[in-house]
């Protein structure tokens, strides 16, 4: 058993890369769920907007019961992340036409034309991008976000200790960082 968030992260550039992998292959599961409900062309946006949620939903459908139930193990959701690591690499190098394409439905231009709207929202996702990069330094992801999934890690339950008020704040979204803590993404 390891505590402490500096001992369940990988260094810096490799943090990073792992949670995007992570980050892709979920959207990609998300985008082929949401292509069996919403079959329909028009309602293409509406997949590329609900494909993360979904997948965190099935996801939370899947381990968060487990985590209540104390039967999740390390071991299940390292398996789970490589899976969707692996998911997302493949996705990303096999399908570059289908990720170009994403990028043209989002942000609705072509890379040759852009106005000035388009470059200041462009930069505007970039900066929050490079922000979303950083380390943890919140105070609230730290006391309860980040140890309820270190505990969730380590013990394969959510917190019972009654003096810990703020782990029972914690709810489904926990089990998905604990999923990402458990290859070392931050």
């Amino acid at each position: 058993m390891s505590f402490g968030i500096e001992n369940n992260i990988l260094y810096p550039p490799w943090s990073l890369i792992i949670s995007l992998l992570i980050i892709n292959g979920l959207y990609y599961f998300g985008f082929n769920i949401s292509k069996l409900i919403f079959k329909n062309i028009k309602y293409q946006k509406i997949n590329l907007a609900l494909s993360i949620p979904l997948s965190f939903a099935c996801l939370s459908l899947l381990i968060f019961p487990m985590a209540l139930l104390g039967i999740l193990e390390k071991i299940v959701l390292q398996i789970i992340s490589i899976i969707f690591i692996i998911y997302g690499l493949y996705k990303f190098f096999i399908n570059k036409k289908l990720l170009s394409n994403n990028l043209k439905l989002i942000f609705g231009f072509r890379f040759k034309k852009i106005s000035f709207s388009k470059m200041i929202e462009i930069s505007l996702l970039a900066t929050f991008f490079l922000l979303s990069c950083s380390p943890i330094t919140d105070a609230d992801s730290i006391n309860y976000h980040v140890a309820v999934s270190l505990n969730i890690l380590n013990f394969g339950i959510f917190p019972t200790n009654l003096e810990w008020f703020h782990s029972k704040l914690s709810g489904s979204g926990e089990v998905i960082n604990a999923l990402a803590l458990s290859v070392g993404a931050e």
